[in-house]
């Protein structure tokens, strides 16, 4: 359409997508991510730290163009209207992540965790059952201002999937944003 952007429902979207993670933080007397993203400590210095992992994610992608609205299978490259990516991810994690306590109480991290390992594709996937190579990202960012025992924070977050086989190239990845506002209790 002349690299117009279109704005209409797509139906033919399937996305399930889980997984599991495990994290080593090297400099863990000293980083603490729990200060970025959950919260239950304070990070009064900078610091940052390697971090090493495992983690096991399943992928099912779904896409049936035939239920694009009408006039737009012509922009499609081949005659096939139905893509499915079906797939589990078993993958080691190697990053960084970096704590900047830029003013007090104000905290800025941001951790980004690529993974490599074992993409384990099901019958249904679209090149069929094989076994590949598996390359995927992991990325956080957060914003955090400690007042008193409230905290108030801002965090982003990618998981990214890229499935490359001989046939195909396809990244898919899920972001989210979380406002959030808190109070700390005191248990003892």
């Amino acid at each position: 359409n002349g690299g117009q952007w279109v704005n209409e429902a797509f139906p033919g979207l399937v996305r399930e997508s889980y997984g599991a993670d495990i994290y080593y933080f090297f400099n863990h007397r000293k980083y603490s991510q729990g200060a970025a993203y959950s919260f239950s400590k304070l990070q009064k210095r900078s610091a940052g730290s390697m971090i090493a992992g495992l983690t096991i994610s399943h992928q099912n992608v779904g896409l049936d163009f035939a239920k694009l609205p009408a006039g737009m299978e012509v922009e499609l490259p081949d005659d096939r209207t139905v893509y499915r990516f079906k797939y589990n991810d078993y993958c080691f994690l190697l990053g960084y992540g970096y704590n900047w306590v830029f003013k007090p109480n104000w905290l800025f991290n941001i951790s980004v965790l690529p993974s490599i390992g074992y993409k384990h594709c099901f019958r249904d996937n679209i090149d069929g059952y094989d076994d590949i190579f598996s390359v995927n990202i992991k990325g956080k960012m957060g914003l955090v201002h400690n007042h008193k025992k409230f905290f108030y924070g801002m965090c982003l977050k990618l998981d990214g999937h890229w499935y490359k086989s001989s046939n195909y190239s396809f990244f898919n990845s899920v972001e989210s944003m979380s406002l959030i506002v808190g109070y700390r209790f005191d248990i003892f």
